[in-house]
């Protein structure tokens, strides 16, 4: 339905903020280590680029880390504007006071448009792709972010793209769902740990 919004379900970016990625950069940092998020039905782009000025704003200037976020939406058409990151200034407009700074903006051209700035754009990796059909990415992922999507697909289909999903998830790693759904059913290698988020155990 490409329904979105920036900072949507606002406790899994300030989870992501203030505990996942706290925790990463301390681990990996100093010696090039690798961080990767998935955002796996991206739409037109206000999930990621909601990930992205999230970690950005622990990342900071720093240069150690090979960080990247992959997007994928099944719609090319949707890809093509995400990547663009061009919206209605309103939409940050909109943003609550505290995270309005995080999402870095440029002039745009446009009147009445903003775009989200290069320095965010180019963390960002946008890729098609049917969660359906084969995934050409091997992994690990730190975290992926799958929400409103599993209402789409029936209980076999959802249970086949969760275990695709633990898979590639690094243990530790964290699975973000939408507000409306749940696990098919339980799975032994994912935890519970706050409001739709689960965390992949050893």
């Amino acid at each position: 339905t490409n329904h979105t919004a920036f900072f949507r379900e606002r406790h899994h970016f300030d989870h992501l903020r203030k505990e996942v990625m706290p925790r990463l950069v301390q681990e990996r940092g100093g010696r090039r280590g690798r961080i990767r998020i998935w955002s796996s039905a991206c739409s037109s782009g206000e999930e990621p680029y909601s990930i992205a000025a999230s970690c950005r704003e622990v990342i900071g200037p720093r240069s150690d880390l090979d960080f990247k976020i992959l997007a994928t939406d099944i719609d090319t058409d949707i890809l093509m504007r995400a990547e663009a990151g061009l919206y209605p200034a309103e939409l940050f407009e909109r943003l609550p006071a505290d995270v309005k700074p995080l999402m870095r903006l440029e002039a745009s051209p446009g009147r009445g448009e903003a775009r989200v700035a290069e320095e965010l754009r180019r963390m960002i990796a946008f890729k098609q792709l049917n969660l359906i059909q084969a995934w050409p990415m091997k992994g690990p992922f730190d975290v992926i972010f799958c929400r409103n999507v599993f209402i789409y697909f029936d209980t076999q289909t959802k249970a086949s793209i969760l275990d695709r999903f633990v898979s590639l998830l690094a243990p530790g790693g964290f699975l973000y769902l939408g507000h409306s759904e749940s696990l098919p059913q339980p799975h032994a290698n994912l935890r519970l740990i706050g409001r739709t988020i689960y965390e992949r155990t050893p």
